[in-house]
């Protein structure tokens, strides 16, 4: 790897590439959760938690470290697949099944209503980003295309993009928002620009992979990992920096059975430089080594597929569900 392409990786602060925590199960707050739970999400503040309870939504207290119930939400009349909390509010979005997608506000008494309801999709929506502004939500799913909704008063869909053949599983959005990147069953990874001119994304390059892929996550400004089906590693692309392309600079194996369900996507916390990679019955925790390349760290191995979660912005909280258990199991950070 040449000095500037190496470059790419570092462009974060190194402060906290080895400050990578365990994680303790805290099984005295877990709760019993039996019906399916396919998505989780904590507020900012780590002062909320929502989940997915088929077609219901539960939102948690969770000020003091105990899962305190509020409120159950009923709105959508499909299996609830995707949830995402807002960055600059305790507001939150979630989506269906039924292809709906739904902005949740929270009122003054602490409790949320359906703020705005989003339709378009004409199939399951499998996944759903958010910009750091909070203005733009990026949605994809089994109707082959990525819808842009833009808040301009109320949220409008700006742009259908169908440049995917297949159902689309993961998109990523990079931190300044200029930068969008898809994968699904078509087994193609796609890389878009926003283009200020033409008030669109265009596509600018089409990667070829081997299998179609459930996730992908941008992990610094010219750098992205996606993970192929049933081939237990992550890929890591870096952009060139005189074509200005992608390019698979190298693999990385992780652990986890081969058989796989989508959702529960990677996710990558900036400052940490932590990479969470769920694969299968385990989920990976990564982190940048002196060269700055991700190296694993730990794994936390679960007895079925089945398995969703979130961490925490801070990576603090670890909190999943898989259908073993059967649970809303809480794993904190020990240093």
């Amino acid at each position: 790897m040449g000095q500037q392409q190496s470059h790419h990786l570092c462009n974060e602060s190194k402060k906290y590439a080895n400050q990578v925590a365990k994680y303790e199960l805290l099984s005295k707050i877990s709760i019993t959760q039996p019906e399916l739970c396919q998505a989780i999400a904590i507020s900012q503040d780590n002062q909320l938690v929502v989940a997915a309870c088929n077609t219901a939504i539960k939102v948690f207290d969770f000020s003091k470290e105990v899962l305190k119930p509020i409120v159950v939400l009923n709105e959508h009349s499909g299996y609830v697949d995707t949830l995402i909390f807002m960055h600059q509010s305790n507001s939150f979005i979630s989506s269906s099944s039924d292809n709906s997608i739904i902005i949740w506000s929270r009122t003054s008494d602490q409790k949320y209503i359906s703020q705005q309801k989003l339709f378009g999709h004409t199939y399951y929506i499998r996944c759903l980003i958010l910009n750091i502004e909070d203005n733009l939500i990026i949605s994809s799913g089994c109707d082959n295309t990525i819808r842009i909704w833009k808040m301009d008063k109320d949220w409008k869909c700006q742009q259908i993009i169908a440049d995917h053949s297949n159902w689309v599983f993961a998109l990523s959005l990079e931190e300044s928002s200029n930068t969008l990147i898809s994968c699904g069953h078509d087994k193609f990874i796609l890389i878009f620009r926003y283009s200020k001119e033409h008030n669109l994304w265009i596509q600018i390059q089409r990667i070829q992979t081997e299998t179609g892929g459930f996730r992908l996550s941008f992990t610094s400004e010219n750098c992205f990992s996606f993970q192929p089906l049933q081939k237990g590693l992550l890929s890591f692309f870096i952009i060139n920096d005189k074509t200005q392309l992608y390019q698979k600079k190298y693999d990385l194996q992780i652990n986890g059975c081969e058989e796989d369900v989508c959702y529960f996507p990677l996710q990558y916390l900036h400052k940490q430089q932590i990479l969470i990679a769920k694969n299968g019955c385990s989920i990976n925790i990564l982190k940048k080594d002196e060269t700055q390349q991700f190296k694993l760290d730990h794994s936390i191995k679960f007895q079925h597929n089945s398995l969703f979660g979130s961490m925490s912005s801070n990576g603090y909280y670890l909190i999943t569900w898989d259908n073993q258990q059967k649970q809303l199991q809480v794993r904190k950070a020990i240093e």
